[in-house]
């Protein structure tokens, strides 16, 4: 049975994700990797928690709740993926953040993110 999603808790939510703290260029010019706050950092955890996202993070996959995606607008969806990309972190070679999304309960892709090319949604 699917947990009932409130609308505040929603916009509480999404709110965390789009003031996503991701400050990289150092001061000596060198590129630092992004980095969540802990509340964004946390609200991972809780969605997680709560059956919402279920990340698979060495293969840089993650499968969202569709009630919770269809109600994100492209912005949202956006700025999403670009957090959950940091949260995982680059697991490969690249050293690149990116992350997979798909239906949780179909399996079905829904988009992608790669840090340095951004995000494509899939149909």
């Amino acid at each position: 049975m699917m947990k009932p999603v409130s609308v505040v808790g929603l916009v509480c939510i999404l709110l965390s994700v789009l003031l996503v703290g991701c400050q990289s260029p150092a001061a000596d010019g060198a590129a630092e990797r992004p980095v969540l706050t802990q509340e964004e950092n946390d609200t991972f955890v809780g969605l997680q928690k709560d059956g919402f996202l279920q990340v698979v993070a060495s293969q840089n996959i993650a499968y969202m709740d569709p009630g919770l995606w269809s109600r994100m607008d492209i912005t949202m969806k956006t700025n999403f993926s670009r957090a959950l990309s940091i949260y995982i972190g680059p697991q490969d070679e690249s050293g690149k953040c990116k992350v997979y999304l798909y239906d949780k309960m179909t399996g079905k892709k829904l988009a992608h993110y790669r840090e340095g090319f951004g995000f494509v949604i899939d149909n």
